[in-house]
């Protein structure tokens, strides 16, 4: 296979502090890039849009599909299996923003890969090697399907970071997979054998394979259900300090032996989560809060029940200790954002799993081992804390670096975006934090 080349490339998408506003609004923000963009896994195989596209690629045409990213809105950390993977469960999300993954066939019989978009620190990471998973996505379809003879180029333009916790590899694997499975035609392997294929891949790949922008994922990831819930927002600001985190750095750091069941009980932490979403549902008046069913300020750790260690679940969904104090201000002064305290069914993170949903919108499991290999972090999530307009949820998406908040509308997320880079650019001229704004999607 021959080595990847680099072409030059802009950071578009996510887009550094120092980006003019109009690359800002020409490079993603809350739109995708690509064809298929508003269709997920299953739902574009099934499209108009792929037969055409794959017609085209199979003539040898390029052609272009969006890899979107992720987030995980929670993700708790059951145990370490005796394979070495490690068990969990949570709520992940698509997002309309992304990279976008440009195919053809060659007429050489070697794979070939390029890409644009990386920052300088980024391209001696090994991203082009043969480990890249959008190339093993193609070595492993042609090893499954024994097609296409013919060599495939890639072309990637990269918006999501490199070891972001986005699922920008996964993402890009799911893309070249969509693109040959439709191409492959009699040839293809289905859905069931493609999703195996996916997995075999990496655990956060079949995710992308998937029809719902909004999936419980349990495994490593690859146990998928829909859900059909809604969140209090959708729309997402993305913080990301510029540097890459190291997944396997991250879960060893976890420290859980082959077998081991995570320290914290499940049962324990769903217990409380659901006595958590019954005080909430109690709180949940239209326009505001009942005095009546209020508790007094100096009773707020009823709706603080703590989760073990220094984890703590505050009001609303998912906040943390920073957050708390403004919280309880906005309570008492009974001006929180309506999409917060509004209606039951938007209130509760439950949302189609018995009455209470498990584990809580912002709990990451995976934060304490990210601080402690990366202190600095710490400095991100004291930015979350101090965000104007005040988000609905924060927290780490995957094994970080990068942290999301959420809100309840397009206007809210852009003006903390330009919020915080305005505080970026005065307090950390020197940072290179990446700050994007997207939806669910």
């Amino acid at each position: 296979m021959k080595a990847a080349s680099v072409n030059g490339g802009s950071q578009s998408g996510f887009f550094s502090v120092a980006g003019s506003k109009e690359s800002e609004r020409l490079s993603g923000g809350l739109e995708g890039a690509g064809e298929g963009m508003s269709l997920g896994g299953a739902a574009w195989l099934d499209s108009p849009l792929a037969e055409n596209l794959a017609a085209r690629f199979r003539d040898g045409e390029p052609v272009e599909i969006f890899a979107p990213a992720k987030i995980n809105l929670s993700l708790a950390v059951i145990g370490r299996r005796p394979d070495g993977y490690h068990e969990l469960r949570g709520l992940m999300a698509r997002l309309s923003w992304g990279d976008a993954v440009r195919m053809r066939l060659r007429s050489a019989a070697s794979d070939k890969l390029t890409f644009e978009g990386l920052r300088e620190e980024e391209l001696d990471s090994g991203f082009a090697g043969a480990r890249n998973l959008a190339l093993r996505a193609v070595a492993a379809f042609r090893a499954a399907a024994s097609w296409p003879s013919r060599g495939v180029a890639i072309h990637l333009v990269k918006r999501i970071p490199l070891g972001s916790g986005l699922g920008g590899g996964s993402s890009n694997a799911a893309s070249v997979l969509m693109v040959l499975e439709r191409a492959a035609g009699v040839k293809g392997l289905g859905v069931e054998r493609l999703g195996a294929l996916a997995a075999a891949l990496g655990g956060d790949v079949p995710f992308f394979l998937s029809p719902s922008p909004l999936q419980m994922a349990e495994g490593i990831g690859e146990v998928l259900s829909p859900f059909s819930g809604r969140l209090p927002g959708d729309r997402v600001l993305l913080v990301n300090p510029g540097r890459p985190m190291s997944t396997a750095a991250v879960f060893r750091r976890l420290g859980l032996t082959s077998g081991q069941s995570s320290s914290k009980s499940q049962d324990a932490d769903a217990e409380r989560s659901t006595r958590f979403c019954g005080l909430n549902m109690a709180l949940g008046q239209s326009g505001g809060v009942s005095p009546g069913l209020a508790p007094p300020l100096g009773d707020k750790d009823l709706l603080t029940p703590s989760l073990g260690g220094d984890e703590v679940l505050a009001p609303p969904l998912g906040y943390e200790a920073g957050h708390d104090d403004r919280y309880w201000s906005a309570l008492a002064r009974n001006d929180l954002p309506r999409s917060t305290l509004a209606h039951n069914d938007r209130l509760r993170p439950a949302l189609g799993h018995d009455d209470c949903y498990w584990p809580p919108l912002g709990r990451n499991d995976l934060l304490r081992p990210a601080l402690e290999l990366d202190p600095e972090l710490g400095s991100v999530r004291e930015a979350l804390s101090r965000l104007s307009p005040i988000p609905l949820s924060t927290g780490l998406s995957g094994s970080g670096p990068t942290f999301w908040a959420l809100y309840g509308s397009s206007e809210a997320a852009v003006l903390a975006a330009d919020n915080l880079r305005a505080a970026i650019a005065a307090e950390r001229p020197r940072e290179r934090w990446r700050v994007a704004v997207a939806r669910v999607a």
